[in-house]
């Protein structure tokens, strides 16, 4: 794609985000709300880097991220010898006989913790028996009969929340020294190479299956994403631009301009955006004007 009238470029995109906003593939973005992101942009003479942003943008909505779900319940990884077809591991979360398989939302907490939310809105696309689930706190007490316990995340960006919040608890560091034939899964919608890497680093027998994955490429201003635009200088430019908004509105507070991590992520889910995804697209600020909601 080469960019040789930036108006242009940039009207082409607004014009794209507020289709798919209007045909619901991005449900929780607003035309209008889009126009006004990039408004500012435009106000502070960066409107190729709005545009550029936006048309980076991976979008999860709810029924994509259920797709996502679906996909790596599917998969081979977890499929046994004997499987009829690729949905036998999910009609045995559905079944009233112990499939000896457990479910876990990561984070203990309220529902809305983003783990048990996933968990919920699995309950509801897939028919689960809530008898096959299990909260951390409750892991001492598994039955013996259990073979796997499943951690359910929305998304594993340098898996440091993971290490100290899930295998770091005491009912699981205990179930790990009790049980090491349990097979532990950690199943995130989305995860970052960076942070697979560092949760194998933690528990190397842990097993990580991710219905996608990111990795460094995905480095909005130092992978690759901004090699499909054929314009000299274009990632220059950008960082110019970058740095430009950050002087005249402070964002990335408590997780740097780059979001938590450095990853420079531009992705998000209709529910959320991780904390990894760069502070432009969600932070607030009384000069600012956030697109996404986390």
């Amino acid at each position: 794609m080469e960019i040789r009238d930036q108006q242009f470029f940039i009207d082409g995109v607004r014009d794209r985000v507020d289709h798919l906003s209007r045909i619901q593939v991005w449900p929780g973005v607003t035309g209008a709300g889009c126009q006004s992101w990039l408004r500012q942009f435009q106000d502070l003479d960066c409107g190729l880097l709005g545009a550029c942003l936006l048309d980076n943008l991976i979008y999860r909505s709810k029924a994509q991220t259920l797709a996502l779900f679906r996909a790596v319940m599917t998969c081979p990884h977890l499929l046994p010898p004997s499987a009829a077809s690729d949905f036998a591991f999910i009609k045995t979360l559905q079944g009233t006989r112990d499939p000896r398989i457990r479910l876990v939302p990561v984070i203990p907490g309220p529902p809305t913790k983003s783990g048990a939310y996933m968990l919920r809105l699995l309950d509801r696309d897939l028919n689960l028996n809530g008898r096959w689930q299990i909260l951390a706190e409750n892991l001492g007490q598994l039955p013996a009969a259990v073979h796997t316990v499943i951690a359910i995340d929305d998304f594993c960006g340098t898996g440091r929340q993971f290490v100290t919040r899930f295998l770091g608890l005491d009912t699981v560091r205990q179930l790990r020294r009790d049980r090491p034939e349990l097979r532990l899964i950690y199943m995130p919608a989305a995860a970052h190479q960076s942070g697979i890497d560092a949760i194998l680093a933690a528990d190397p027998g842990l097993q990580v299956f991710p219905g996608e994955t990111l990795n460094s490429d995905h480095h909005f201003f130092d992978g690759r994403v901004l090699e499909r635009y054929k314009m000299n200088g274009l990632r220059d430019i950008l960082n110019d631009q970058y740095a430009r908004i950050l002087q005249a509105v402070p964002l990335g507070g408590g997780v740097g301009p780059k979001g938590y991590g450095e990853l420079a992520l531009t992705y998000a889910f209709e529910h959320t955006t991780p904390n990894n995804t760069l502070p432009i697209f969600w932070q607030k600020h009384e000069r600012w004007f956030n697109l996404l909601e986390r």
